[in-house]
């Protein structure tokens, strides 16, 4: 490191490495009138880094702003395109997309007519969302039941055009009124199932995860899932 001594000329270059020439004033004497070092005496030193120009300390107590790195987005880009990194945001394996069905019943039936109706709901969500209570169907369906079939197995046979999210045609849901159905959309066809929350399907006494709606004058039961 170059010194300045007593008696010596005071020049600019008072640093050997060209990056830090410069110094803070509180760490070479203090700032003088004249703006520069005042300069450090010790043992071994006379008037060290006097006349030397220097700066402010900084107010350390300040938070500093956050790093700014304009080419961010691309570094990491050519970084993991270097490496052979996988894709940060992959995309989903799994099924993202669900066609839940469930019914409506009336909860407190004053008669066998109003016992008898059911409205079929079907709704559109994210996979692993429940519709809850919504009430934004892509399509429901009141049917009346038989109120002399003792297992009560009821199933919504039929066709049904469905405006499914992630594809620009409809989709139509198929029933034979045997089993789950299938949904049929643009260049896939997706087997249904029986909604888990439904503990067995084929046990009318078993627990089918029904849940109060409507302030509690509807009961709604979850009964099939068609995930994609």
């Amino acid at each position: 490191m170059l010194h300045v001594r007593q008696n010596e000329e005071a020049t600019t270059e008072c640093r050997d490495d060209p990056n830090t020439k410069e110094l803070w004033c509180s760490e070479c004497g203090g700032k003088g009138d004249d703006g520069k070092c005042k300069g450090l005496t010790d043992d071994e030193d006379t008037d060290l880094w006097k006349g030397c120009p220097c700066h402010d300390a900084p107010d350390f107590t300040i938070n500093p702003s956050g790093l700014h790195r304009p080419n961010y987005e691309e570094h990491k880009k050519a970084l993991h395109d270097h490496l052979n990194l996988p894709d940060e945001n992959p995309k989903p394996t799994g099924p993202t997309k669900v066609l839940q069905i469930l019914t409506d019943f009336n909860k407190n039936p004053k008669n066998i007519e109003e016992w008898a109706w059911i409205d079929w709901l079907f709704f559109a969500t994210d996979y692993g969302t429940a519709p809850e209570c919504r009430t934004d169907t892509l399509y429901h369906e009141e049917r009346k039941m038989d109120p002399n079939d003792e297992d009560h197995t009821y199933y919504p046979g039929g066709e049904f055009p469905l405006k499914m999210p992630g594809f620009d045609q409809d989709c139509t849901y198929k029933n034979n009124g045997e089993n789950a159905g299938r949904l049929f959309c643009p260049g896939k066809e997706i087997e249904c199932k029986d909604d888990p929350h439904d503990k067995d399907p084929s046990n009318p006494e078993a627990d089918k995860g029904t849940y109060d709606c409507d302030d509690g004058k509807k009961s709604r039961q979850p009964v099939f899932l068609c995930e994609y």
